[in-house]
């Protein structure tokens, strides 16, 4: 992979469709390291408002559920490194899908909350699978949304085939069985 230089913050320059592809193609293998790249070459994308930003949304649309699960954990470490955005994240929460995606699993919970709250309704197909992360989310409020949001997803019918594969793969976290339960018919109510 090409070195990565010129930061902004400290995100390397705006990847390449290339760069993006290899590392989702690396990440997919489920090494730690190969999804922080990937973080944070997503992050650098969603930055820049990159040409780069259908790909990185199509990769995010076809991403595997364990990709997915470490994703979200590595997006958070990688916040670290975009500290002046993620500090303004808050105030200046964008409409952009990306971006909200990647602000989903922002380190601060008042930041994820609101992040759920602007994904409702959205129909990108990259959208349900950061929403069942969040339905498994170890703060209350985030996860009481998103589970709300997953609930009108199955009511719609619209999002059962986009939340299971990550609802099957959270079932055993903390927190992470509610999906996989209402989506088998045997799960309890959603949070009002």
């Amino acid at each position: 992979m090409p070195e990565l230089i010129r930061c902004v913050d400290e995100l390397p320059r705006v990847p390449t469709v290339v760069d993006l592809h290899w590392s989702a193609m690396v990440a997919a293998r489920g090494h730690t390291t190969d999804t922080e790249l990937l973080a944070v070459l997503l992050l650098s994308a969603a930055r820049a408002g990159a040409d780069v930003v259908p790909s990185a949304e199509r990769l995010l649309a076809d991403a595997e559920p364990r990709v997915w699960l470490s994703l979200d954990r590595s997006i958070r470490r990688a916040w670290d490194r975009a500290s002046d955005w993620s500090a303004s994240v808050a105030d200046q929460l964008s409409d952009k899908p990306l971006e909200l995606v990647l602000v989903a699993c922002h380190p601060d919970g008042r930041v994820r909350e609101a992040a759920v709250d602007r994904l409702v309704g959205l129909s990108h197909l990259f959208v349900p699978p950061v929403l069942a992360l969040r339905a498994a989310d170890w703060v209350p409020e985030v996860r009481d949304r998103a589970r709300r949001a997953c609930a009108r997803l199955l009511e719609t019918g619209r999002g059962t085939a986009a939340l299971a594969p990550v609802a099957k793969a959270l079932r055993y976290r903390r927190d992470g069985g509610w999906l996989a339960a209402r989506l088998t018919g045997t799960g309890a109510d959603t949070p009002r």
